[in-house]
This record gives structure tokens, C-alpha cells and sequence, in this order.
């Protein structure tokens, strides 16, 4: 992972009940990271669910190593198209430099 890599801006947030039982608690603003795809192949498909189509994008979202992200947080891009995601893994790097989460985006 490069500096150069690390692209866009995060807002590290605990939803409502994590950290606070009455506010969402943001743990850290402006973090940089790298947003990476899944190839479509690899993507779930669309499907009908409460009267609409339902449909999820797979990320992996790439940081530099930190311990205050929890699976139960959410991630808040602060540039280009303001997605939220949702972590389903998190997977520290062998050398303990990076974190890799996968997250998918509802929409």
C-alpha cells in the first residue's frame, strides 16, 4: 500500500447504541483509505424485497493498521459520491501495517 493509493476520506463513525446509547459517535474524520470494487462476477445479484428492488455493492476498503475499528462501525466518505458503508470483516495485514475491511453499500 502506497500513500498515493490512499485517495479517499473517511469519517470513522459508531451508529447510535455502540459507543453512546443516545448519539452516533464519530471516532475520527478525514482518515485516508483506498476503495477498491469486487469484480462484477463476484457481486450478489439484485432481488425483490419489500416492495423494491434490493441491491448491495461489495468493497474492500484499505487503511493503515489502527485498533478503534470495530465491525460495528460505519465508514462515511467525505469526497466524491458520499457512500456509507457498513463492515462485514476486518482483516489486519501480516505485518500489522494496513487493515483491509470488506463492506458493502445498500442501495
Amino acid at each position: 500500500m502506497n500513500a498515493g493509493e490512499l485517495r479517499h476520506r473517511m469519517t470513522i463513525q459508531a451508529p447510535i447504541g455502540v459507543l453512546s446509547e443516545t448519539d452516533a459517535v464519530n471516532i475520527d474524520t478525514g482518515v485516508p483509505m483506498k476503495i477498491d470494487v469486487l469484480p462484477l462476477p463476484f457481486q450478489g445479484r439484485e432481488r425483490l424485497a419489500a416492495g423494491g428492488v434490493q441491491a448491495q455493492t461489495i468493497y474492500t476498503v484499505t487503511c493503515r493498521y489502527r485498533e478503534d475499528i470495530r465491525q460495528s462501525c460505519v465508514l462515511n466518505e467525505e469526497c466524491c459520491t458520499h457512500r456509507v458503508f457498513q463492515i462485514l470483516a476486518i482483516i489486519p495485514s501480516d505485518r500489522r501495517d494496513a487493515l483491509d475491511m470488506t463492506c458493502v453499500t445498500n442501495g
